[in-house]
């Protein structure tokens, strides 16, 4: 038996000149592992029809400190949809409850739900308190 010689490379062991991308794949290779890069799926969500328009017109609006609208008012349409759900023991937290809150603040709450309170739950009261 004769080893390979310097031209020569053993069965199983050819050469290639392809290497394996660093990182996820990305274009269509992407698309069929289930991989989508994240500027990938912005470009795509993006192109939707009005997308630009709604993002252009978010950058656009002010921001308001939650602790300026936080009514008596507010409080008591959140809590009555709070009370809708079952929840109790509802609290606000964070930099709004501490008087710390800034423009860029979000409002903190959180609630102590019955057994019975999913998932579908959560976004149906989400839904309805971005809609006070």
């Amino acid at each position: 038996m004769t080893s390979p010689g310097p031209e020569q490379e053993p069965p199983g062991h050819e050469e290639t000149t392809d290497t394996a991308p660093e990182g996820p794949p990305t274009g269509s290779a992407a698309k069929g592992r289930g991989f989508v890069r994240g500027d990938d799926r912005l470009k795509e969500l993006l192109a939707r029809p009005g997308m630009a328009q709604a993002v252009a017109a978010l950058q656009t609006e002010p921001l308001v400190n939650p602790a300026d609208v936080l009514t008596d008012n507010l409080r008591a349409q959140a809590q009555a949809l709070f009370d809708a759900v079952g929840a109790t023991d509802v609290a606000i937290f964070g930099s709004v409850a501490e008087g710390t809150s800034q423009p860029s603040s979000d409002l903190d709450l959180i609630a102590k739900f019955p057994p019975a309170f999913n998932l579908f739950n959560l976004i149906d009261l989400t839904e309805a308190l971005g809609a006070c």
